[in-house]
């Protein structure tokens, strides 16, 4: 190998196992498991027989904290459907 071929190539290799020692962080399950549970709770307490206007404006507003924008989409306004991220 050339003299600059191998010093690039030690160089990819230093590069490659830096990035590979590298942890990544994971979530705290406990705290996603306890919001999932939490929000899933606020969600069955709604009564939706009549409407599930009220039900939608709190999914908003959780997605809203969180960073994510959604839109309420509805022909009957007692009965909307949720839009977010572009989806």
């Amino acid at each position: 190998m050339h003299r600059p071929l191998r010093s690039h190539f030690r160089a990819a290799v230093r590069v490659h196992r830096h990035v590979a020692a590298q942890t990544i962080a994971q979530p705290d399950w406990k705290k996603v498991e306890d919001d999932a549970l939490r929000h899933y709770e606020g969600l069955i307490r709604f009564d939706t027989s009549a409407t599930e206007r009220a039900e939608a404006e709190y999914v908003k507003r959780v997605l809203d904290d969180n960073g994510i924008p959604p839109k309420i989409l509805f022909k009957d306004p007692e009965r909307p459907r949720g839009r977010f991220g572009g989806f």
